[in-house]
C-alpha cells in the first residue's frame, strides 16, 4: 500500500484486522506531516504561507504497527528507502516503510 501520513490515519484501525487474520501488507508512507494536496492546493490558491488547517501532529507510526506485533522503519534517504525495502519484502510480515519528506516536496512528485 502507497499512502500519505494523513490518508493513513482514516483507516490505521485496519492493522488490527490484518493481525486477526494473519494479513501481511506493506505500508509505503510518505510522512510529510501535512495534508500535502490540501496543502498545495492553498497555497497555489492563495499564495504561499496561505493555508490553513493543514498541519499535522503525527503519532509515531512505527510504534503503532510495533504494538501489533508488526515491524516499522524509518528512512529519509534514497539508499535508507532502497534497504528499507528490501527488508520490508524479505521479511514476510506486516511492515511499514515510513519516508520522511521535508515540507515543501509537495503531494504531486
Amino acid at each position: 500500500m502507497v499512502t500519505g501520513d494523513g490518508g493513513f490515519q482514516y483507516n490505521l484501525q485496519e492493522l488490527a484486522t490484518a493481525a486477526q487474520y494473519g494479513i501481511h501488507p506493506i505500508v509505503l508512507m510518505f510522512n510529510d506531516n501535512a495534508w500535502g494536496v490540501l496543502k498545495k492546493y492553498q497555497n497555489d490558491r492563495f499564495g504561499p504561507g496561505r493555508n490553513f488547517a493543514t498541519e499535522l501532529v503525527n503519532p509515531d507510526f512505527v510504534k503503532i504497527f510495533e504494538s501489533y506485533g508488526f515491524e516499522g522503519t524509518k528512512v529519509s534517504t534514497v539508499a535508507e528507502l532502497s534497504r528499507g525495502l528490501d527488508n520490508a519484502i524479505s521479511s514476510g510480515r506486516t511492515h511499514l516503510v515510513e519516508v520522511q519528506i521535508p515540507d515543501g516536496i509537495g503531494a504531486f512528485v
